[in-house]
This record gives structure tokens, C-alpha cells and sequence, in this order.
């Protein structure tokens, strides 16, 4: 990816992510199905869980515009569907009503 893009991709996934860890950043989870997904999960730790994964994902992403291998791409895609799994699985396992 070009570096301008990288640039604006770990500043948003920082602030979205820092947003979604204080509690702040529920408009980004909202749709039409919100009522019935309140109903199920505790939408307050799935922000928590959620904000440390974009966290992640956005420091993995500035770290991988330093470097242009290839094996660092594939070193940045593995930690982010890691990252993204295990948000999944903390929020199917961890956060039920």
C-alpha cells in the first residue's frame, strides 16, 4: 500500500479504536438490527474488546508502511485476521447476556 494511505488507515484505526475502549465509539456499532444485538451481548465489553483490536490492527498497520517485504505484509496480514479472530471469539465467548 502506498504510505499515505497506511498513514490515515493506523490514525483511524487508533482513534476509532481508542474511542471504542473508553466507551465512546457505540454510533460506530449501531444498525438495524441494534435492538436485537443489545438484547443479546453486553455492547459495553464488546466496545472494550473491539477497541483493543482496531488498537492492534492500527499499530500493525503503521509498523508494516515502515517496512515494503513481503514477508512483512504477510507477518501484518496474519496479526490482523489474529486480531480480528480474536475479537470474535471474545465476543461470541465473553460477552452474552
Amino acid at each position: 500500500m502506498g504510505t499515505g494511505i497506511d498513514l490515515i488507515l493506523t490514525v483511524a484505526a487508533l482513534v476509532i479504536g481508542i474511542m471504542m475502549l473508553l466507551g465512546k465509539g457505540d454510533f460506530f456499532l449501531n444498525d438495524k438490527n441494534a435492538k436485537e444485538r443489545n438484547q443479546v451481548y453486553d455492547m459495553d465489553k464488546v466496545q472494550r474488546g473491539f477497541g483493543v483490536v482496531l488498537i492492534i490492527v492500527g499499530i500493525a498497520t503503521g509498523i508494516s508502511a515502515l517496512f515494503s517485504s513481503s514477508v512483512a505484509y504477510m507477518i501484518y496480514t496474519i496479526v490482523v485476521l489474529l486480531a480480528f479472530a480474536g475479537g470474535i471469539i471474545y465476543m461470541r465467548k465473553y460477552c452474552k447476556r
